[in-house]
């Protein structure tokens, strides 16, 4: 993510729905022909994967069962292994693939979609309770993380009313879709329109490095990336995340994932006629257009002020950002001071000649 996010017990939050799904195909391996009862057996979780779920994976060959069980048990520690730790699920046979994604989507159905699962503290948890968990881990953060721009809401008439992003989505890895660590609440825009379905880790036919793009929980873009500003000849101004050295390849995939600077480009001129309106505002009210080294004053006060709320305001972030460019260059923030001075101000803000 752009931010970084702190852990929640994320090691235990899911730990016991996953323990019982590994538990159950590992039974389901012992023997060329196992029960649903014997499989069920010990069944320590609160929700139940539908059986003809189960039992398509007792239908499948003892070999695929035994392939399927390791698969599964090795994908959920992938974080331990190595940069390029190769995904066990994508070398299993179609049938045990289409059979383990459909149970895993039958837990992760029952589990956030309104049903229940047991931490691995034994205690029993839902979708609000892993939400609150990660509010409680981040109380400061109000904005998407990877966008920074869009706003988590509270939940609706008690339904949640963000969504709930697989980073490496679960319909590409399955193992995955109930794990603590691949979970992470965003806008909408970023989940649904922006990313969908994307693979953070292929890039067309070639497989990218686990370090070559930020995971959720294990460090942010912020401390690595800036935005640039680019002027074109129209004097139109557009916004790229960048970066530089082993960074650079991070900031790039993360953009093409969560398309941010596109975002950003598009949130800009809004950003600058706010700024100019209160500026041209300011200056109005005292009967005098601001100077130039006001109006930079004025933006070093702005640029301090949102860095300071940037995981708690809409486009703090990009103001920040935005106002440092301004100052960068002599040529560019005398360009903006103009613009200021040209910005007619609202009505309110002109003097009263009667005082």
């Amino acid at each position: 993510m752009l931010v970084e996010l702190n852990k929640f017990r994320l090691a235990d939050e899911l730990a016991g729905a996953n323990e019982s799904i590994v538990e159950l195909l590992r039974k389901a391996a012992t023997a060329e022909v196992v029960s649903y009862e014997n499989t069920m057996e010990g069944w320590g979780h609160s929700g139940v994967p539908a059986r003809k779920k189960v039992e398509a994976v007792l239908a499948l060959p003892l070999a695929d069962r035994v392939a399927l069980a390791s698969a599964v048990a090795a994908d959920l520690r992938f974080e331990s292994g190595s940069d390029r730790y190769e995904f066990a699920f994508f070398e299993l046979s179609e049938s045990a693939r289409k059979a383990g994604k459909e149970l895993m989507g039958s837990m992760y159905k029952d589990v956030f979609g309104g049903g229940s699962f047991v931490l691995g503290s034994g205690e029993e948890g839902s979708r609000g309770a892993w939400e609150d968990a990660f509010r409680a881990a981040n109380p400061n953060l109000r904005v998407c993380p990877a966008c920074l721009v869009g706003v988590l809401e509270t939940r609706i008439e008690g339904r949640s009313a963000i969504d709930l992003d697989h980073y490496l989505p679960k319909s590409l890895y399955p193992p995955l879709s109930i794990h603590g660590p691949n979970l992470v609440p965003l806008c909408s825009r970023c989940n649904s329109r922006a990313k969908g379905e994307k693979d953070p880790l292929q890039d067309g036919d070639r497989r990218r490095r686990l370090a070559s793009v930020w995971f959720p929980y294990a460090g942010g873009g912020l401390g690595e990336a800036h935005l640039a500003f680019e002027v074109d000849g129209d004097s139109h101004t557009t916004v790229r995340l960048q970066a530089t050295g082993q960074a650079k390849q991070r900031a790039e995939n993360f953009d093409a994932l969560y398309l941010v600077s596109k975002l950003w480009s598009e949130q800009l001129e809004a950003v600058h006629n706010s700024l100019c309106s209160g500026l041209a505002a300011r200056g109005a009210r005292r009967g005098a257009a601001l100077t130039v080294a006001e109006i930079s004053d004025e933006l070093a006060i702005k640029a301090i002020e949102k860095a300071s709320t940037r995981l708690e305001t809409s486009n703090a972030y990009l103001v920040e950002s935005y106002c440092r460019w301004l100052l960068s260059d002599p040529v560019t923030v005398n360009a903006f001071a103009e613009a200021v001075q040209k910005f007619p101000p609202p009505p309110a803000a002109v003097p009263d000649p009667a005082l």
